[in-house]
């Protein structure tokens, strides 16, 4: 069994101490890579998606310009 003890408190000595929250330095620094990897997954993402989508293009261009025939699909 846990034994439990009773402390008197001295409410005149606990209000000399000052609780203030926690300072964060260097917050910026944080800030700014999340800032930089932001936008290059951005610039990263945009550029995959035009060069996949001009790829696309090309192919979907390329196989309706000779559909077997020697014919072109466009008039």
């Amino acid at each position: 069994m846990a034994k439990i003890y009773e402390a008197r408190i001295d409410h005149d000595a606990l209000e000399s101490i000052e609780v203030a929250p926690p300072r964060r330095e260097g917050g910026w620094i944080w800030a700014l890579l999340f800032v930089a990897f932001l936008v290059s997954g951005a610039t990263l993402g945009l550029s995959l998606a035009t060069g996949s989508l001009s790829n696309a293009v090309e192919v979907a261009q390329a196989s309706f310009a000779a559909d077997g025939t020697g014919e072109t699909a466009t008039n």
